[in-house]
């Protein structure tokens, strides 16, 4: 059902409370001249299944899924009049999953909850629509191999914040998350950043090179990113992935 913003109750127990069982989506809705245009939504809802999946909170069906879509679209609709009109702002969309299930004990919840936020948006950072300073990052890792690091939930993003208030109070806007090569911490991959995926131009002699670390169970697969690669309903150059050793 839709309904005007509002508080949720959950138990004092759920697991979401305790075991950080939650994850969440974030697309956007965008005001063009013969109407509104969402951007790749059914994308993040397949992504979405999948954080879901690795949760251990459901297995979202094809049905289900296009439920979902569906519902997103109603409510996309009765909120198209805060669909801002200035260039970059849209309206914003949070679909979540949390478990709650009211049992202290570490198993997958029986019960789980999932619910859509729209608000309407403008630029993520105070700089507006300019380049953002990044920290290459050496003392925290944001996922290990073999963690979750390819899906959307909260626990990738909660251990993330003290090294991100250091990382601004040093004057930068965010965190370029590394990975060590191995055990003597000498060398590093580059993963990702923790809004974004990452893209570097490399100048060689042929010209410009584009290139993006692989995906990944340490890198989110980003709807942004395939679309910049190349997929079969948006015409853009595709680029090789490839990892990138940073001697730090």
């Amino acid at each position: 059902r839709i309904m005007p913003m509002g508080d949720i109750k959950v138990h004092p127990a759920s697991h979401v409370l305790h075991y950080a069982v939650q994850c969440f989506e974030g697309t956007k809705v965008y005001r063009v001249p013969d109407g509104v245009r969402e951007f790749r939504l059914s994308s993040n809802i397949a992504r979405f299944a999948n954080s879901i999946r690795r949760s251990a909170m459901a297995d979202l069906t094809k049905e289900d899924e296009k439920a979902l879509y569906e519902l997103i679209r109603e409510l996309v609709l009765i909120d198209e009049h805060m669909i801002p009109s200035e260039p970059g702002y849209s309206l914003y969309l949070r679909p979540t999953c949390i478990g709650t299930q009211a049992t202290l004990g570490v198993f997958p919840p029986t019960d789980a909850k999932i619910f859509v936020i729209s608000s309407p948006v403008g630029p993520y950072y105070k700089s507006g629509f300019k380049p953002v300073s990044l920290m290459a990052s050496t003392k925290s890792v944001r996922a290990w191999p073999g963690s979750t690091g390819a899906q959307k939930v909260g626990s990738n993003y909660g251990p993330t914040l003290l090294p991100l208030r250091e990382a601004v109070e040093q004057g930068y806007s965010q965190i370029l998350w590394l990975l060590p090569t191995d055990a003597s911490a000498e060398d590093y991959f580059v993963t990702e950043v923790g809004t974004m995926n990452l893209f570097v131009a490399l100048r060689n002699s042929e010209g410009i090179e584009v290139v993006t670390p692989p995906l990944s169970d340490v890198i989110l697969p980003g709807i942004t990113r395939d679309s910049v690669r190349g997929t079969n309903d948006v015409n853009l150059p595709v680029f090789d992935p490839v990892t990138l050793g940073l001697d730090v």
